[in-house]
């Protein structure tokens, strides 16, 4: 059945990804493309071609005869797509332009992110173990990135692995807010710190090695900002920390019970747009253990 269900998405994957891409290569040469033309549902501005590529999929998977969730950022709540024939739904999370602001003012760092999982029709909300397939297109470069769930981890067609750490103070992607202020002695002894602004591409350096972690401890990211590269990095040997919970209050039961944490705990948790997660990545465990430890 899971066998099955890896298959059904990588198809889907095959078909609406190459798609996607392809489309904003056209939208992208009109006037208008980079305009802000509403506010979506996190009080962002949404472009003209992230509102365009968005309604280009879900058009898509109307056609398809399939049935499922969209899940997808200007939007902003869910879409349902087909009519229910089967007892499985496909799950479609779609991020049109991770990096709205660089691809604006012509900074090469942003996406197109794409997951696609699959779930019984009961399943009311899914999870993180549902997600199958991931894929990531960096604007800029042109490089793809492509995760499936048991099977690889690629860029560009080539198989890609986390890094082994070779420096004293890992490269790492630093978001925080007022309330992790207090942790910043700490993290900036003993990291390397830089942002770049789409966190699915910055996000995918770390399953290929170009950077060892990425810490967004604000609970803010969205389903989107994290989906297809939160496959890429475990398929490419990473580990991953997620919680849709305080990710202060963990750090303090942490310190308290003396207790580790656990590498696949984020497969329960919901893939909801009304869900805001914290995520932790790194090249391997040890990374996130010394840094829980550090912080905590």
């Amino acid at each position: 059945m899971v066998l099955q269900m890896t298959n059904d998405c990588k198809k889907l994957l095959d078909v609406l990804f190459p798609a996607l891409i392809q489309k904003y290569h056209e939208i992208i040469k009109e006037p208008q493309a980079l305009k802000e033309i509403k506010t979506n549902s996190k009080g962002q501005k949404s472009l003209y071609i992230d509102i365009m590529l968005e309604n280009f999929l879900f058009e898509q998977l109307e056609r398809m005869g399939i049935h499922g969730v969209f899940l997808a950022e200007e939007y902003g709540s869910p879409r349902y797509f087909g009519k229910t024939t089967a007892d499985e739904k496909y799950i479609i999370v779609l991020d049109p332009i991770d990096g709205s602001t660089n691809l604006k003012r012509n900074i090469p760092f942003s996406t197109i992110a794409l997951a696609i999982g699959k779930a019984a029709e009961d399943e009311k909300i899914p999870t993180f173990r549902h997600l199958q397939c991931g894929a990531i297109y960096d604007i800029g470069t042109g490089d793809q990135y492509i995760a499936i769930k048991g099977e690889k981890a690629e860029k560009n067609g080539k198989t890609i692995k986390t890094q082994t750490l070779t420096q004293k103070k890992p490269l790492t992607v630093l978001y925080t807010d007022q309330r992790g202020l207090r942790l910043m002695p700490k993290i900036a002894a003993t990291h390397q710190l830089r942002n770049f602004g789409s966190a699915s591409l910055e996000l995918a350096y770390v399953a290929e090695g170009r950077i060892d972690m990425y810490i967004d401890i604000r609970g803010r990211l969205s389903i989107y900002d994290i989906a297809p590269s939160i496959l890429l990095i475990k398929e490419a040997g990473g580990s991953v920390f997620l919680t849709d919970k305080s990710i202060m209050n963990i750090l303090d039961h942490i310190k308290e019970n003396n207790t580790a944490y656990d590498p696949n705990a984020f497969l329960s948790i919901p893939v909801s747009l009304s869900t805001r997660y914290s995520v932790i990545a790194a090249a391997n465990n040890r990374l996130i253990e010394d840094f829980l430890h550090i912080v905590a």
